[in-house]
């Protein structure tokens, strides 16, 4: 049995909760306030209808319609715009949550096997009442249904009544079609207004180029005011214009004269400076010959010098050398007493005296 619902931005609903009764509940009030919207958001949960979008307000956020029972379940449907989907719950920790996506019009059949509820468990405010008004036969068929007694009839029965429901949804359909074809022909008037409204949609920008120049002109006009008022303020000194030329002409050249008085200043200083140094350096310029002599000299040093260090290294090439001829002539005569040593007296291929 259902304990409570939760509905939120499904049509007038922002945020609604009902808290049923045990038994039979009934659903009162004003026209046009929701009770036809509570039982769609119903619908939507157990048979996953409507489809679409329109139902869905506009507050902003998911569509969430949300049901527990007496026996602890928690069962939901939400959609927005990355999510469409069920979940399963129960407050006693069984199967923990699960989450079953939305697909077409079907159901899961964990939603259906908890829930189980059908048409007979809703009725409408202009429905009649349940069983009362039935014949015995369509008693009898309801009751057979409940027991299982009879699957084939309680099929076939099903699809008439699917059938006749179908048939009754195409009448209304065509109905509804109907009525908003003639209700649309009340707005035939929306497509002149659309183009009157983009005519002033063009006025109201031609308006504000025209009013952002009339701005951008005000300020103009001002800056012209502003400067015609500082002219005729400052018209006795413009009199004095080509004094005031004379002058700066005159501050130019003292300004030239004085740049030269500097420069000249600054090259006599040095000239001063250059002539205190010949005074002090007339010395040294006496010594100048003597200098030259002394550069000679140590320009006939250095090359004596290089002349010096080349008479060294031949002289090392010289040692090296009568070094290497004394140890070739003490090979060659160890060699040549060896060879005496083991040489005979006659050559032994050709029998000639050899000493």
């Amino acid at each position: 049995m259902i304990q409570s619902l939760k509905i939120s931005n499904f049509q007038s609903h922002r945020d609604t909760e009902l808290n049923f009764s045990p038994g039979v509940n009934t659903i009162i009030g004003a026209s046009d306030c929701g009770k036809t919207a509570i039982k769609r958001a119903l619908y939507w949960l157990i048979k996953n209808r409507p489809s679409g979008e329109a139902f869905r307000s506009t507050w902003g956020g998911a569509t969430s319609v949300e049901l527990f029972t007496d026996d602890d379940w928690n069962v939901g449907r939400a959609k927005d715009e990355k999510r469409n989907e069920y979940t399963l719950g129960n407050t006693n920790g069984r199967g923990g949550l699960k989450l079953y996506k939305a697909f077409g019009t079907g159901v899961p059949d964990g939603i259906i096997d908890v829930l189980n509820i059908d048409e007979t468990n809703l009725q409408a405010q202009f429905d009649q009442p349940f069983l009362i008004s039935n014949s015995p036969g369509e008693v009898a068929s309801f009751f057979n249904r409940i027991a299982h007694l009879d699957q084939i009839d309680t099929s076939l029965k099903y699809i008439q009544s699917a059938i006749r429901y179908l048939d009754g949804s195409i009448k209304h359909d065509q109905v509804n079609l109907e009525e908003a074809e003639i209700a649309l022909t009340e707005f035939d008037y929306l497509e002149k207004a659309e183009i009157d409204l983009e005519i002033l949609e063009q006025m109201k920008q031609y308006w504000n180029q025209v009013g952002s120049s009339i701005s951008v002109l005000s300020g103009v006009i001002q800056q012209y005011d502003n400067v015609t008022k500082e002219l005729a303020e400052t018209a006795p000194i413009l009199t004095l214009e080509s004094a005031v030329d004379g002058v700066l002409d005159l501050r130019k050249q003292c300004k030239v004269v004085y740049d030269q008085h500097i420069e000249l200043s600054a090259l006599i200083g040095r000239v001063e400076q250059v002539e205190e140094k010949i005074i002090n350096y007339k010395d040294f310029i006496k010594l100048e010959p003597k200098v030259n002599a002394l550069e000679s000299l140590m320009s006939s040093k250095i090359l004596i010098k290089g002349e010096y260090d080349s008479l060294l290294v031949l002289m090392a090439t010289l040692k090296e050398v009568t070094d290497g001829i004394f140890n070739l002539q003490s090979t060659i005569g160890v060699a040549e007493d060896e060879f005496a040593f083991n040489m005979p007296d006659t050559c032994p291929l050709c029998n000639t005296i050899l000493k």
